[in-house]
């Protein structure tokens, strides 16, 4: 392939990437959470399980993958009641300890502390359905549909969005744990909280009208 038309299916996936994973969804919430509960390194942590997360699951979907969606509604049917319990389950360990009053964790505490971020990315990704139908359905019917080497590019190309938006909204957070007091982070956990089980209760709602 010239360098002209990996260029172009670069582009595709990255522009189609940004669509589907700039809306505003449970990974973008908890990227946003672990930026200004735990400041850095540990958004970048989550931000990079989050990234790999999504490169899998892309990855995934440009091998035919998708197809197992298609053909297995109890497997979807798994998935969302499993990610709605699991967003639940994140929103009352926001309401928790020291990470949700946007309290550092002792020394001796952070490596328990980053394992656990990392841990939680990947729940928050892998037991995601919209995620999964956005990387594996979506995504993964726009790259089968490709041959060889473009197919690469293209997916390359959504594995960029996905870690180009994450680290941009890990700095965002950032940049706005920095003026917040640590009531303020309190109060923005709780927001957090709440909105995940919002979260939670529409992947139930949606279950529930299958």
């Amino acid at each position: 392939m010239i360098p002209g038309q990996a260029l172009n299916e670069l582009l595709a996936g990255l522009l189609l990437g940004l669509g589907l994973i700039m809306p505003i969804g449970a990974q973008n919430l908890f990227i946003v959470q672990q930026g200004i509960s735990l400041g850095a390194p540990r958004v970048f942590y989550a931000t990079l399980a989050t990234t790999g997360c999504d490169a899998l699951l892309i990855t995934a979907g440009s091998l035919g993958l998708g197809t197992l969606f298609a053909g297995h509604a109890a497997l979807r049917t798994v998935l969302m009641a499993a990610g709605g319990g699991y967003l639940l389950y994140l929103a009352w360990q926001n309401l928790r300890g020291p990470d949700a009053a946007g309290l550092d964790a002792p020394e001796a505490e952070q490596t328990l502390t980053v394992r656990r971020t990392v841990t939680r990315a990947m729940g928050v990704s892998l037991l995601n359905p919209h995620a999964i139908l956005d990387t594996v359905g979506v995504i993964g019917a726009v790259g089968v549909a490709r041959n060889g080497v473009a197919r690469v590019w293209f997916a390359g190309g959504c594995v960029l969005a996905s870690l180009v938006w994450f680290t941009l909204l890990g700095t965002a957070a950032l940049a706005i744990r920095r003026r917040l007091t640590r009531r303020g982070r309190l109060w923005i956990a709780r927001a957090s909280s709440l909105v995940m089980a919002l979260f939670a209760l529409l992947l139930w709602s949606e279950l529930a009208l299958a």
